[in-house]
């Protein structure tokens, strides 16, 4: 886990109070206003598509990265896009 050592957290906190509330409250999207994107259904299909199989050969992150967003679909990508 990440931790910061800064005083003035604040700030922090209100750059993340729009994802919070965007997306996390309400389900939202930070980058399609009116998309539907942080539901359970999104966020399962995500991780079992990207974190629950994954791909242990010696090729590196962008391109085992790259053969992933090319099979996903748009409900899984969505969440991905805002990830990063």
């Amino acid at each position: 886990m990440v931790r910061s050592s800064e005083h003035e957290t604040h700030k922090i906190y209100q750059s993340a109070r729009p994802f919070r509330t965007n997306c996390l409250l309400q389900d939202g999207s930070m980058l399609s206003e009116g998309a539907f994107v942080w539901h359970l259904d999104a966020l399962d299909r995500n991780h079992k598509e990207f974190t629950a199989t994954p791909d242990e050969d010696d090729q590196s992150f962008i391109v085992k990265f790259m053969d992933l967003i090319g099979q996903a679909t748009q409900v899984v990508m969505r969440p991905t896009v805002e990830f990063l």
